[in-house]
């Protein structure tokens, strides 16, 4: 099984690993961090070395991500969102569903124009959506 796993894994990050074994996400702080590597120590430790299954409430979607900051990583939002299902790009296209903004990210940059992201997500009739509504689509199986 642990040869499985090291065939499959190409990165041990801890957000590569959380995804891997489908542990909760939790708030992004020591706190979290310290109990998320518990518990991959604790599979470790007993050998329960199995792939978590991928669920399926973000079917077929297309995400991407901008302006993560406090731990909400576009990495990370791509792990969440290929655990449920999701497919997850590295730019806004026009066969984009979502695009997965932070709250703390300004609606223009230093120029006064909005980011080429949220611009592409406005010319192709992208929704936009926070990291928040994400994890609503998870849990509620809503779709915004």
């Amino acid at each position: 099984m642990l040869e499985q796993m090291f065939e499959e894994l190409t990165d041990f990050d801890l957000e590569i690993l959380r995804s891997y074994f489908g542990l909760p996400y939790g708030k992004h702080n020591a706190l979290e961090k310290c109990k998320t590597i518990l518990e991959i120590y604790k599979r470790f430790a007993t050998n329960h070395l199995e792939k978590f299954q991928p669920t399926d409430e973000l079917s077929e979607l297309r995400f991407c991500a901008m302006g993560m900051s406090y731990g909400l990583s576009p990495r990370r939002v791509e792990a969440i969102v290929e655990q449920h299902g999701g497919i997850f790009t590295k730019s806004v296209s026009g066969r984009t569903d979502y695009l997965v903004k932070d709250y703390v990210t300004k609606d223009r940059l230093m120029n006064g124009r909005p980011s080429r992201a949220k611009r592409e997500a406005i010319k192709n009739g992208t929704k936009i959506i926070s990291f928040d509504d994400l994890e609503d689509m998870i849990l509620y199986g809503k779709s915004m």
